[in-house]
């Protein structure tokens, strides 16, 4: 049986995480670029030409994995975060 999530605290802490987790990815890739590229200046044979092809392919990935996370994180999470929002605004009735 599946289980939802209704810990409002815990969805926007997770949120959050989503957030730094996408902002490091593409701060970490810029610094690794940037790595590549002055260990190039020195490093000149077969081995460092497969790595740079190969490094330039794999970081395509990061990309596509951001947008993903974060269409994610904006919609189907931001929605849920809503509802329990409004769950937890609206007053219960009890039975007379």
């Amino acid at each position: 049986m599946a289980a939802s999530i209704n810990n409002l605290e815990e969805l926007i802490k997770f949120r959050g995480k989503i957030e730094q987790s996408i902002e490091n990815l593409n701060q970490n890739l810029k610094k690794t670029e940037a790595a590549v590229e002055t260990v190039g200046e020195t490093w000149k044979d077969d081995k460092f030409t497969q790595f740079e092809q190969k490094f330039s392919e794999d970081k395509e990935l990061i990309p596509p994995l951001c947008k993903a996370l974060t269409e994610f994180n904006d919609e189907d999470l931001h929605q849920l975060q809503q509802i329990i929002e409004e769950y937890i605004d609206v007053p219960m009735s009890r039975p007379s």
